[in-house]
């Protein structure tokens, strides 16, 4: 499907912009159908210093199906999103951003998803943005 690999590189393309303190992203498989989502320790996120890494698998249906993205690496903290919605590693991440039938669009950019992963470990009760 040349659109979806069009599509595909500019996403490349645009996670390649990440800023390395976020975290950043690699590919698994050369096409780029398995990409490792890596987000970083910070200061606004409560991993416990560590980094959480998350497999996202693109089916040949992306982007009109969601990706599958499960847990690699990392911890949940009690008291944040992730540590009920992540059981451990090797658990698939279940997000409305990623649900088809709840929410996922086929306009979401992989950017989208990697910040909503980085999310699931923001504190509960945190500020939405810095200047909160």
């Amino acid at each position: 499907y040349p659109q979806s690999q069009e599509r595909l590189q500019a996403e490349l393309q645009a996670l390649s912009k990440i800023h390395p303190s976020l975290g950043g992203v690699s590919k698994a498989e050369q096409d780029g159908s398995v990409l490792v989502f890596e987000v970083a320790a910070s200061p606004d996120l409560d991993m416990g210093g560590t980094k959480a890494k998350f497999s996202v698998v693109l089916s040949s249906s992306w982007p009109a199906k969601p990706p599958r993205v499960t847990l690699v690496s990392g911890k949940p903290s009690p008291g944040t999103l992730a540590s009920k919605v992540l059981a451990g590693s090797g658990q698939q991440v279940h997000l409305p951003v990623l649900d088809e039938g709840q929410g996922y669009s086929r306009t979401y950019s992989l950017e989208v998803i990697f910040h909503s992963l980085r999310d699931l470990f923001r504190p509960r009760g945190a500020p939405d943005t810095p200047w909160d």
